[in-house]
Order: structure tokens, then sequence, then C-alpha cells
């Protein structure tokens, strides 16, 4: 088990040396990746819970206001097949 320690520190220093604006952009491209996917894959199949990630990244590496916004956008995303 120590290998996936140092595997999982050395992930998330490597997070935290990327600019933000940067792991910004990567936030809101995977949330729109995942918009798409869910909207592919029908209502039958709810992808919700996978958009807890790109949320989670933010809310860690970046800051509260970030994680607002990038909020906005997968709330707009997941909500806009159903309008």
């Amino acid at each position: 088990m120590p290998h996936t320690r140092i595997g999982q520190k050395n992930f998330a220093s490597f997070l935290r040396r990327q600019p933000r604006w940067s792991l910004f952009t990567s936030c809101i491209l995977l949330v729109l990746f995942i918009g798409y996917i869910d909207f592919v894959t029908g209502y039958e199949i709810s992808l919700f819970i996978f958009y807890a990630l790109p949320i989670l990244l933010a809310v860690w590496f970046l800051s509260t206001s970030t994680f607002n916004s990038l909020s906005d956008v997968a709330d707009a995303t997941f909500w806009s097949p159903f309008k």
C-alpha cells in the first residue's frame, strides 16, 4: 500500500504545480465532456455523480469562488437537456 500513497502524493503535487487557469480550464472541459456523455446516453442512465470529480478538484486545488462558477457550469450542463 505505501506505493499507492506515493502515487497519490505525486498526483496532488503535480496538480498544485499547475497554473490556476490550466486547472480551471481542465475542470470546465471535464464538465462539458461529462455533460456530452450524459446527453448522449439519455435520461435512462444518470451520470450525475460524475459531475462531482471536477467540482471536487476545483474546491481542493482552487478557490471557493472558482467552485461557485464551476458548479454553475455543471448545473447548467446537467439541466440543459431537460429544458
